[in-house]
């Protein structure tokens, strides 16, 4: 016999040998062991009934006895081990179990909120058709919050805007635009939005979030409001969090609409064309004024009017359009680019979308073409009416700012500053205008700005596109700003514009971004101007203002800790004595809501209004903390500074450790 035929002789005498060791050592026959699994042989008959029946007695008698201890002794340890897991974190329990590779932290949704889970619950439960109505009095009222948790909502109204969204003609922009049979739910998607918008403002963990394609579709509805929702709601989840710059904190992209956020971004066109926004935004405004004036000015209402007259009209290049065959669906390419002109749209009567169905069918418009086209038909017809026009600028400075944080937007960026770069000019001149400016506008231009500082700090690849844009803000331009914020926090008590406070805190947020990427290129940080700038807020007392104080002492703390002499700039100033002023303030405050003698029931918007006090009060107190500690230590000199304010900082102190539980709990 060859050796390829002993081979498998041999192996199976080694395994019956090996068999035959471990059943002695159990007390079992060696007879009783099954057949070879390896063996090609059919195994041999059984013994006659009388052997097997006295061998299997013996072998019982002996064997059981240990097959059952080592079995109780299995089972034992297994609950052990059971008991133990089961008091493991839940993300340990998953690891060891190896039901999932390694990766980054997914919460079950045994760890969602009770609360959480029960609002999820209720909006899933009621009709589809009907969400608006669960969604109606949504606010957040939960604590910090995961994104993971908020997830099976999240796909709920996936599974709206599949249903009612995906199959619309207006947003697909077909060739049957017009024809849906019925009319945009408007309340509906405006409600999902803005509960998505508050979600995402409040939750970590936005980058697993999905969706987008849904968002395209939006983005295509000519009705203002829903556009604004829209790029409000991808503000959120794209914003870059100035306390996570040099942290682990991923930013978010935006994907394929990168391209439709370009296009709306572009506004009215470029400054080389004499469309840039602050002339189409002053020429709206000032036309406006105009027609209440009895004796305009003649010069100043001709350059306007031209102005006005450049901004209606649409022009758009069909460059590489498809011409299609007659009689056929077919596209064959046209070399000849055609040009798509209209003067004084804003003098037509019809809508957007039946000025848009008359272009593809006149000119052929091919599918990848037509969202651009139906931008510029937005933007020219908006000069209709002076809202429209306000409504317009707003998209156009939302656009820019999701898409210059949107981390996957290097090319779409690249090619808006080379059309525009003399943007953050034309942004600067927003801010600092003396006309008559919508409020709401100038507060998301300087919102641009600050999008556009927090992109050059978290991303080198965006620094260096940015870097050709003028975001290298001079002296001149940092004075300029100074002058505005202290000019608006003058005015905050006296102005009526409810975009003033917003306009506030866009501007301290882009001071801390400022001192932030001062500290990270290494320069010298002057803060001399902005911290008599920032004083007075220490003093504002109005509830409603509790936020920016708040937003104001952070950013003192952040100065006096990248700058050794705003230390002592500001202790000069008196700021030390102001904060302990404010610290006793507040705690006072805080302890008299939460343990003062009215015990009355407050429920509703009251009770809800006296929560947010609350926590934005203790914020407060922490921050004022920090603030204190920074400025009354410093590494250079860490003996402490034996102030007059010692004694009432301490006092206050001693109050806080004695009612710890009333001002933290």
């Amino acid at each position: 016999m060859s050796r390829r035929d002993d081979a498998p002789g041999k192996a199976s005498g080694t395994i019956a040998n090996i068999r035959a060791t471990d059943s002695l050592r159990f007390g079992v026959s060696p007879s009783l062991s099954p057949p070879s699994l390896f063996s090609s042989s059919s195994p041999s008959p059984p013994p006659p009934p009388c052997v097997y029946s006295q061998s299997f007695g013996c072998a019982r008698a002996s064997a059981f006895p240990l097959l059952s201890q080592l079995a109780a002794s299995r089972e034992t340890r297994r609950g052990e081990m059971a008991s133990l897991r089961s008091s493991l974190p839940s993300r340990l329990r998953q690891l060891l179990s190896g039901e999932t590779a390694i990766g980054p932290s997914v919460r079950t949704d045994s760890d969602t909120p009770p609360k959480v889970k029960s609002f999820i619950d209720k909006v899933i439960q009621s009709p589809l058709q009907d969400i608006a109505i669960p969604l109606s009095g949504f606010n957040w009222e939960y604590d910090k919050g995961n994104f993971h948790h908020w997830r099976p909502l999240f796909l709920h109204f996936d599974t709206y805007f599949k249903t009612y969204l995906s199959c619309r003609n207006d947003l697909l922009l077909s060739d049957n635009i017009g024809e849906d049979e019925s009319p945009f739910p408007k309340l509906a998607v405006l409600q999902i939005l803005r509960v998505m918008q508050i979600i995402l403002e409040n939750c970590h963990n936005k980058n697993s979030f999905e969706g987008l394609e849904h968002f395209k579709l939006l983005l295509s509805s000519t009705d203002p409001e829903i556009l604004i929702a829209t790029l409000e709601t991808l503000s959120a989840l794209v914003k870059i969090n100035p306390s996570k710059l040099h942290g682990s904190g991923k930013s978010v992209g935006c994907g394929s609409v990168n391209g439709f956020l370009l296009s709306l971004a572009q506004g009215w066109g470029s400054k080389e064309e004499g469309l840039g926004l602050y002339s189409c935004v002053v020429a709206n405004e000032r036309l406006q004024e105009e027609g209440l004036c009895l004796f305009p000015s003649e010069s100043d209402n001709e350059y306007d009017k031209s102005q006005y007259r450049l901004g209606s009209t649409l022009y758009f290049e069909l460059n590489g359009v498809y011409s299609q065959s007659e009689g056929t669906s077919s596209h064959t390419p046209n070399s000849s680019s055609r040009v798509v002109h209209i003067p004084d749209l804003h003098l037509r009567k019809e809508d957007d979308l039946v000025l848009m169905k008359q272009c593809i069918q006149q000119y052929d418009v091919p599918p990848d073409l037509r969202f651009a086209l139906l931008t510029r038909i937005r933007y020219a017809h908006a000069f209709r009416s002076a809202r429209t026009c306000r409504l317009y600028s707003r998209i156009c400075l939302l656009a820019f700012i999701v898409l210059v944080q949107s981390n996957d937007a290097h090319d779409e960026l690249a090619s808006f500053f080379a059309n525009e770069p003399e943007y953050t000019n034309e942004l600067i001149r927003i801010v600092r205008s003396e006309e008559s400016i919508p409020g709401t506008i100038r507060m998301l231009a300087m919102l641009a700005l600050g999008a556009q500082l927090a992109a050059y700090i978290s991303s080198h690849e965006r620094a260096r596109i940015l870097s050709g844009s003028s975001l290298s803000f001079t002296a001149t331009h940092r004075t300029i700003l100074l002058n505005v914020l202290q000019k608006a926090v003058l005015s905050l008590n006296s102005s009526s514009d409810p975009s003033s406070l917003a306009f506030v805190e866009a501007l301290l947020q882009f001071y801390m971004l400022n001192i932030v990427s001062s500290s990270t290129q290494g320069n010298n940080i002057r803060g001399w101007g902005m911290l008599p700038t920032f004083l007075p807020l220490l003093e504002d007392s109005y509830p409603s203002h509790m936020h920016l104080v708040c937003l104001a002492v952070k950013t003192i703390q952040k100065l006096m800790d990248y700058s050794s002499s705003a230390v002592s700039h500001f202790r000069e100033l008196g700021g030390v004595e102001l904060l302990v002023q404010r610290l006793q303030l507040e705690v006072t405050r805080v302890i008299g809501l939460t343990g003062g003698n009215d015990e009355s029931a407050v429920v509703g918007e009251c009770s809800r209004n006296s929560d947010d006090l609350l926590n934005t009060q203790k914020r407060l107190i922490k921050v004022l903390l920090k603030a204190l500690g920074s400025a009354t230590y410093s590494p250079t000199n860490p003996s402490r500074s034996q102030n007059t304010q010692d004694t009432s900082l301490a006092a206050t102190l001693s109050y806080i450790f004695g009612k710890c539980r009333k001002v933290w709990w």
